[in-house]
C-alpha cells in the first residue's frame, strides 16, 4: 500500500500499473467490509472482498528489495509503514472507544495488531518482509519450508481443522498469507518475462477472465460461508491477481493510480470515516435499496471516494498550515 520507491528500471516501468492495481485492491478491501441487508448481495460482496489483500501482498513482495542493508530497510519501514500504522491504529482505536468500547492498554494493543480488526494486514506484512529478508540473505533453502508450511496451514483452515478465531485469528497468522508473498518474489525475479507472456497471449486473458467468472459462480452458489480459507477461495484469489493486472493495463482506469498512491491511509480510515459517511448518505435515499445491483457497486465506490477525498483534504490542509511532518508521520 502507498507510494512505491524504485531502483530497478523494469520495476519503474511497472509502477504505474502497480498503482492502478493498488487502487483496485483497496476497492476490493472495501467490498469485504461493506454490510448489506440482503444476504445474496453480502455473499457477492464478500467474495469480491477476498481479492484485495492477496494483490497487496504480491505487489509488496515485487517491490521489496532484500539487497538493501538491514539498517536502511529498518529505517524506511519505521518511517513509511510502522509509524503510520501505530498512529492510525491509535486514532481508529480512540474513535472505536468513543462509540463502542471502554479504552484499555491491552484492548488498544489487540486493536492495533488486528485481533478482530482490519489492521491485521500490517503486522502480517512486516513478518513477511522479515522472513523474506532473512531467507534470501542467509538461508534461501528455508523459503521452501516456509512456503510448504503456508500451503499446509491454508489447507488446514480450509478443511476446518484449525479454528479461524482465537487469540491469534486466521487473519493474523502470517503463514496463511506468505504463499502470496512468495509468488510476488517469483514474479519480481522474472517480471519482464512473465509480463511479456501475459501481454502477448490473448487467449490467456480470455481464459483468466472466464476462469474467474466460473470460480466466482461456484463460490457464490456452493460455498456456505464465502471468504478466505473456503473451498475455491485460494484458486479464485490467484486467478483474480492476473485479472486485476489485465484490467489495470487494458482499461482506462487512471483515476485508480492516484487512489493507489493513497491506498495506505485509505486502508486505515475507510472502516470508520468512509463507512459512516457512506451509510449516512445512503440512508437519505432509501429508494436505492430497490436496485440491489446498483447498491452493491455504489456503496463501496462511495466509501472509497469519501475516504480518498478525506485524505486529500487532510493533505491540502497540512500543506497550507506547513504541517508536513503530519503528512510524513501518517503516510498521507
Amino acid at each position: 500500500m502507498g507510494v512505491l520507491f524504485l531502483k530497478d528500471e523494469g520495476l519503474a516501468k511497472f509502477s504505474d500499473t502497480a498503482y492502478i492495481m493498488k487502487g483496485l485492491a483497496i476497492l476490493s478491501v472495501i467490498f469485504a467490509h461493506c454490510v448489506y441487508d440482503d444476504p445474496n448481495i453480502q455473499r457477492g460482496s464478500s467474495i469480491i472482498g477476498t481479492i484485495g489483500v492477496p494483490v497487496f501482498l504480491v505487489l509488496s513482495a515485487i517491490f521489496f528489495d532484500t539487497k538493501e542493508s538491514s539498517r536502511s530497510l529498518i529505517q524506511k519501514k519505521l518511517q513509511r509503514l510502522i509509524l503510520p500504522w501505530i498512529l492510525w491504529g491509535t486514532v481508529t482505536y480512540i474513535i472505536s472507544c468513543l462509540s463502542n468500547n471502554s479504552p484499555s492498554i491491552f484492548g488498544g494493543i489487540k486493536w492495533i495488531f488486528g485481533n478482530y480488526t482490519w489492521l491485521y494486514f500490517v503486522p502480517v506484512l512486516l513478518i513477511c518482509f522479515i522472513l523474506c529478508y532473512i531467507c534470501e540473505n542467509t538461508c534461501k533453502f528455508a523459503t521452501i519450508f516456509i512456503v510448504f508450511a503456508s500451503i499446509v496451514t491454508n489447507a488446514l483452515y480450509i478443511l476446518g481443522v484449525i479454528d479461524k478465531g482465537g487469540l491469534i485469528t486466521a487473519y493474523q497468522n502470517p503463514l496463511n498469507w506468505y504463499l502470496f508473498f512468495w509468488i510476488g518474489r517469483i514474479i519480481r525475479y522474472n517480471l519482464s518475462k512473465i509480463l511479456s507472456v501475459v501481454n502477448k497471449l490473448q487467449f490467456m486473458k480470455i481464459v483468466s477472465i472466464c476462469l474467474m467468472v466460473v470460480l466466482f459462480s461456484l463460490y457464490y452458489y456452493f460455498v456456505e460461508e464465502p471468504g478466505y480459507w473456503s473451498v475455491f477461495s485460494l484458486l479464485f484469489e490467484l486467478i483474480s491477481i492476473i485479472v486485476v493486472y489485465l484490467i489495470s493495463t487494458n482499461f482506462a482506469l487512471r483515476i485508480f493510480k492516484n487512489i493507489g498512491k493513497r491506498s495506505y491511509p485509505i486502508y486505515f480510515i475507510h472502516m470508520q470515516i468512509g463507512m459512516f459517511v457512506g451509510n449516512k448518505i445512503l440512508s437519505i435515499i432509501p429508494e436505492i435499496n430497490l436496485f440491489p445491483i446498483l447498491l452493491v457497486l455504489l456503496k463501496p465506490i462511495m466509501v472509497l471516494l469519501i475516504s480518498y477525498y478525506t485524505i486529500m483534504g487532510i493533505n491540502k490542509a497540512c500543506n497550507r498550515l506547513n504541517l508536513q511532518f503530519i503528512l510524513k508521520w501518517f503516510a498521507i
